[in-house]
């Protein structure tokens, strides 16, 4: 999830084309819904504490997708 965040949320465009597009179909349709349903403006809606907690989440520290 952590390449996920930095190719798509972060639009890391280079880390996109060179390490999450050529993993798998999986991560590259992952990818594709994540565009289709514009995260910034969902992460915008929620209220700042729950945005907070999201932004703040260990998780991003240590997940990692496994092809």
């Amino acid at each position: 999830m952590k390449n996920l965040h930095l190719a798509y949320v972060k639009k890391d465009t280079g880390y996109r084309d060179q390490v999450v597009e050529p993993i798998c179909d999986l991560v590259r349709f992952l990818g594709e819904e994540v565009d289709r349903h514009d995260p910034h403006a969902w992460f915008a809606r929620m209220p700042l504490s729950v945005r907070e907690q999201v932004a703040g989440c260990a998780v991003y520290e240590y997940v990692e997708v496994m092809p």
